[in-house]
């Protein structure tokens, strides 16, 4: 508000001075169609006051100033939402009132963009690691088990990985499970998880430069590179994910400039933020719920962007943000054995104690000379201060060999002394859990149909349940690879293992097109009520027929690592996809105006199960390149 004094007729606010509130109707929010409540200004009696008000409409009012010293002007009912400035005036004095109309469903609509912005910042992060996990991934697992000799090593290894995968809660989750197996001590698996974390705060870094104007053009790119080149689609990938990371960044904190507007919203939030406590607790559950810091991190960081956020709200979401991180671990550790158990219980109690510690310094941390003028920096800079100093706690720790003396179970002992030295054993031992995976799938697609004829919710949620022991096998394969490369095995070995590598990769692949996509189109079926005629529910039954015998066929030349039954298997691609070509011509030669809709789930169904069969099929593709190599080599 302006205030500007002369003499004659001084206009004031009207303030309780006893209960320190501004009454004067300054900084008011209201909604179309609610009325302002009125504007009070005290002046001298008689005085003439004029009240301008421009908003969504000028209304012009001029009020004469009582015995009781106070002029009031009711403002009129906005129509429409505005920015609201209502001037009082007299001849030597003006005050300036603030205000705003929202539309009726504001909050709404904030809610909705704010959590727009949050998917989008989520999607693409996921997308972004993902990218980078397949362009890097392979190297960066058989690093860490490379690296797992010394504490020191151990942690760089962390490091290392964390910077590959951009996710310190898929690093800790595959040490985890690497521990499970016996290829690291419990020793090197804290220091690696240590060391994940400082790798982390790459990402939460790069977020706080606050890139946004590039975010389109890293999506485009992106885009393009994942698209349309094969050498560089990996990194494209995660171009594009982190260029929709930043879009989110940039959502959301367009969404809280927004309700940095509203003062009671500001006013609302820098009373959490200055409740340390309470801002801990809230991080800490909401980054164990979406199993990531970074995010969590992120919605701080486009309030800080938006100014809304206090510094030391900010510091307290940092440390609560590396507590519920390592809750995954802990839930992902639950099946596991209780060597893997205490490791992940050990990272989630270490963090916590270190939070709780320095929560009560935080009020006086904010004056340390370490920090910049950019809040935003500031928080990625906590970020990396927190782990930074967890490593350098416990790093050293993991020297000290009677703290981690833990029983091994029988289990893990067998693992350690025949699978971790031997490569025979290894061998076979990755064959028996591919196998068992493409049992799985199987049997998941073997329910398929009765499932889509049935439309029977609780068959479809079995089957996309089922989906949890591919990623078990999966995460299995891929340690046991990351230890076939240590052994450094060459010639037919090597190409075994390279092969086997190739063979999980298209068992999960269709683990995750019968558990996402084709099971979300029976659930669309069961949810809209959706009936396929009998034409559609044939040609579905011969495609499911047709998958299943390439599955079978899979599992044959799986068993024998045979040439010419890896040929026929391979050729069942091109025959399955020239059957889903004529089933598509048939279906347009009868579709008419009422089985549009069951039509679309059809042809939606028909080409998940020629992506299975697809699949399916390049498992002969993987076992007859390796028996070619050989072959060469031989000749």
């Amino acid at each position: 508000m302006l205030w500007i004094v002369g003499f004659g007729c001084p206009l004031h606010r009207v303030y309780d001075t006893l209960y320190n509130v501004d009454l004067s109707g300054d900084n008011q929010v209201v909604t179309v169609g609610r009325k302002f409540k009125p504007v009070r200004v005290k002046s001298n009696p008689g005085c003439h006051v004029t009240f301008t008000y421009s908003g969504d409409t000028v209304d012009v009012r001029e009020v004469v100033v009582g015995h009781e010293s106070t002029a009031v002007y009711v403002p009129p009912v906005p129509r429409k939402p505005a920015q609201v400035k209502i001037v009082a005036a007299t001849d030597d004095t003006l005050l300036i009132f603030r205000g705003r109309v929202l539309r009726d469903n504001y909050w709404i609509v904030k809610v909705l963009e704010l959590l727009g912005g949050f998917v989008l910042f989520m999607f693409g992060l996921n997308r972004g690691s993902t990218g980078i996990m397949r362009a890097v991934g392979g190297w960066t697992r058989a690093l860490l088990t490379r690296l797992s000799r010394s504490p020191i090593l151990a942690a760089f290894g962390g490091l290392i990985a964390a910077l590959g995968f951009q996710s310190s809660t898929a690093v800790t989750v595959m040490v985890v499970s690497l521990t499970d197996l016996g290829f690291l001590t419990p020793a090197s698996a804290m220091a690696m998880n240590a060391g994940a974390g400082v790798g982390t705060t790459f990402t939460v870094g790069i977020l706080s430069l606050g890139f946004t104007y590039i975010a389109i053009l890293m999506m485009a790119l992106g885009y393009y590179l994942e698209r349309f080149t094969q050498v560089y689609e990996h990194y494209g990938r995660a171009l594009f994910g982190f260029g929709l990371a930043f879009f989110g960044i940039w959502q959301m904190g367009n969404v809280f400039s927004d309700m940095a507007t509203i003062p009671y919203v500001v006013s609302f939030v820098h009373d959490i933020s200055n409740n340390v406590l309470l801002m801990l607790l809230i991080s800490a559950v909401f980054a164990a719920l979406v199993h990531s810091s970074a995010l969590t991190i992120g919605i701080a960081l486009s309030m800080a962007f938006a100014g809304i956020i206090t510094f030391t709200g900010a510091l307290a979401v940092v440390l609560g943000a590396n507590i519920g991180t390592a809750f995954t671990a802990v839930l992902a550790s639950a099946q596991l054995s209780p060597v893997a158990r205490r490791v992940a219980l050990i990272n989630l109690l270490g963090r916590t104690v270190l939070s709780l510690i320095l929560l009560p310094t935080i009020p006086y941390a904010t004056r340390l000379p370490v920090w910049v003028q950019d809040l935003s920096k500031n928080i990625a800079l906590s970020h990396f201060y927190y782990n930074l100093l967890f490593a350098a706690i416990v790093v050293p720790l993991t020297y000290v060999e009677p703290l981690w003396r833990m029983q091994s179970p029988i289990r893990e002992r067998v693992s350690r002394a025949i699978v971790y030295d031997d490569p025979e054993f290894l061998l076979v031992y990755m064959e028996k859990v591919i196998s068992d995976a493409l049992n799985v799938v199987m049997r998941m697609f073997q329910d398929l149909y009765e499932a889509i004829r049935t439309r029977s919710p609780a068959l479809f949620e079995r089957i996309a349940g089922m989906d949890d022991e591919i990623d078990r096998s999966e995460e299995i394969i891929n340690a046991y690879v990351s230890r076939a490369m240590a052994h450094g095995l060459t010639g037919e070995k090597g190409r075994k293992v390279v092969a086997l590598a190739q063979i999980m990769e298209e068992i999960e692949n269709i683990g995750d097109i019968i558990s996402k996509s084709i099971v979300r189109n029976v659930e669309k079926l069961y949810k809209e009520g959706i009936i396929l005629t009998d034409e559609e529910l044939n040609g579905i039954k011969k495609m499911h027929s047709e998958v299943m015998k390439t599955l079978a066929n899979a599992m044959v030349v799986l068993t024998t690592w045979d040439v010419d039954k890896a040929r026929e298997l391979l050729s069942r691609a091109k025959e399955v996809k020239d059957l889903l070509d004529r089933m598509r011509k048939e279906f347009y030669t009868r579709i008419n105006v009422d089985n549009v809709q069951s039509g679309e789930v059809y042809l939606d169904l028909l080409s998940d199960m020629e992506r299975v069969n697809s699949n399916a099929a390049a498992i002969g593709g993987a076992i007859l390149e390796s028996l070619s190599d050989e072959s060469k080599t031989t000749g």
